[in-house]
């Protein structure tokens, strides 16, 4: 099969390492406004995504590691496709994956949720996981999408639309072991 994942909150803990950088540099934010007002942070919190320092600090989800690296082990295609969008975060993004262990066919960056769903044509993936319902959906309209649920998902305005499309939601990648995949 070929496979294909999102990196922050699929494989890689962003979440847990921006509310952890924002409380050194003095911001109080929740998971979710962390997620849902990406673009329109303070200063200092721009500063703190523009070190690449701060990208190869982040830690890895455990589960999504030893599920990825099983899978590809077994003969999988695995791919991450992510819309990172600082030049420090995609200069570092291969080798925070390498650096933790994880194995891949490929890395490809788009910028949206549109970009993604035109890379899962591209690779002819038989798959895709990501952890914003609004890109499962987008995904999910030219394939097979699965979100991985998070609190700071619960009351997406997106997240009811992406059942529509026939998203299917889980709790950790394991669950994706046996799935059939219809082309």
């Amino acid at each position: 099969m070929k496979c294909g994942f999102d990196i922050d909150g699929v494989v890689c803990d962003f979440v847990s390492g921006a509310r952890d950088g924002s409380k050194n540099i003095g911001l109080d934010l929740s998971d979710k406004n962390i997620m849902s007002e990406y673009h329109s942070k303070p200063d200092a919190y721009e500063n703190m995504l523009a070190d690449e320092a701060f990208w190869l600090n982040l830690k890895p989800i455990r589960s999504s590691w030893h599920f990825i690296n099983d899978i590809f082990y077994k003969g999988h295609d695995v791919f991450f496709i992510t819309s990172r969008f600082k030049d420090e975060a995609i200069s570092v993004t291969e080798r925070w994956l390498d650096e933790w262990g994880f194995m891949f066919c490929k890395v490809l960056f788009t910028e949206n949720a549109t970009g993604k769903a035109r890379a899962y044509e591209s690779l002819d993936l038989d798959f895709f996981v990501d952890d914003l319902p609004s890109v499962a959906s987008a995904v999910a309209s030219v394939g097979s999408a699965y979100i991985l649920k998070h609190p700071y998902i619960e009351d997406s305005i997106s997240r009811p639309v992406a059942y529509e499309y026939g998203v299917k939601e889980i709790m950790e990648l394991k669950e994706l072991y046996g799935i059939e995949v219809e082309k």
